[in-house]
């Protein structure tokens, strides 16, 4: 089944060099192309395929915000049109959670018919300028040809996207939505999910070098009997990010950066609130407010925290004010 699929709906914001190969043979979904967006602007607008926000050049880039993507088939490709979204949509799952555009909608789309024949290259391209205005946060995650065949070389060695990635740009979503509640629940959550993925996984290491502290064979199983321990205190957070923290890693948050410490404990404090009361009837120092400034607090922990777990890549998202490109 030869020929051209569309799919829109998906929203992708694109930074592209005029000029790059007009397609990419997909590498997770074998027999699957996508065309270059910035190629084919023209036919985008003659067939209405895809609606463009914005398409301007800008020192020598392309940048263009698509609301769809136009795929050509090899003759070899069996899928169903059904068949082939499903893995088109697991795709930009994963170009959203390595993009970290939070608003990429991977889920939503509508396909045309294939018989459309041949696409034409375009010889069009949009207006070049000397500056243009944009929020930081968008502008960051402009996403360019060679990261998004990056993305798919990832996905097609089977790699996983880690759960608090996708924790955090649901955040961010809810945090751009104006749904405070669910941003600064979803921040900490993102943090939570994050500690407890480094502290399994080095638990797991520890236990297979055979190095963990003090070791039992219980029923078969190898343990630690002072770590179980501090497993099962009730204030778990607090617990995993200094004193779980510290037995495995020698180190942690609280004697590195208190100010970080203490700020992570008033989120978790707000998250309790959030959980359990749905909100703060009596304000104090311990817990943040909820509304724009306890959510713009609650993504800058978050994104502080995860650099200090070892992942920096939210760092991008720090800059979310308006601003003049030139």
């Amino acid at each position: 089944m030869s020929g051209l699929l569309v799919y829109g709906g998906i929203e992708v914001r694109w930074r592209i060099t005029p000029g790059l190969t007009a397609k990419y043979n997909l590498k997770s979904i074998p027999g699957l192309s996508i065309l270059n967006p910035l190629e084919y602007i023209s036919t985008y607008n003659k067939y209405h395929f895809i609606d463009l926000e914005s398409d301007v050049i800008f020192k020598e880039d392309g940048y263009i915000e698509t609301k769809g993507i136009l795929f050509a088939r090899s003759p070899q490709f069996k899928l169903t049109t059904e068949a082939t979204w499903d893995k088109v949509s697991e795709l930009f799952r994963f170009v959203k959670a390595y993009s970290l555009q939070y608003d990429l909608n991977y889920k939503f789309f509508h396909s045309y018919s294939d018989s459309f024949g041949k696409v034409r290259k375009s010889n069009v391209l949009p207006d070049n300028v000397p500056e243009f205005g944009m929020h930081e946060h968008r502008y960051v995650t402009f996403l360019k040809w060679a990261d998004f065949i990056k993305i798919d070389k990832l996905k097609a060695r089977g790699q996983q996207i880690p759960v608090y990635r996708e924790i955090f740009l649901d955040a961010a979503s809810a945090h751009f939505e104006n749904d405070y509640r669910k941003s600064i629940l979803y921040f900490c959550m993102a943090c939570e999910t994050k500690v407890s993925e480094k502290l399994f996984d080095r638990y797991e290491e520890l236990k297979k070098k055979g190095k963990l502290p003090h070791t039992i064979n219980e029923s078969g199983q190898t343990k630690d009997p002072v770590y179980e321990i501090l497993k099962k205190d009730k204030w778990q957070f607090k617990f995993k990010i200094h004193e779980q923290y510290t037995y495995l890693f020698d180190k942690s948050i609280r004697t590195e950066n208190k100010i970080l410490y203490d700020n992570l404990l008033r989120l978790y404090n707000t998250r309790n609130k959030i959980v359990h009361e749905g909100e703060i009837k009596i304000p104090n120092n311990d817990l943040l407010t909820i509304d724009s400034s306890g959510s713009n607090k609650s993504f800058d922990l978050a994104i502080e925290f995860l650099n200090w777990l070892g992942d920096p890549s939210f760092k991008i998202l720090s800059g979310r004010k308006f601003i003049l490109v030139k």
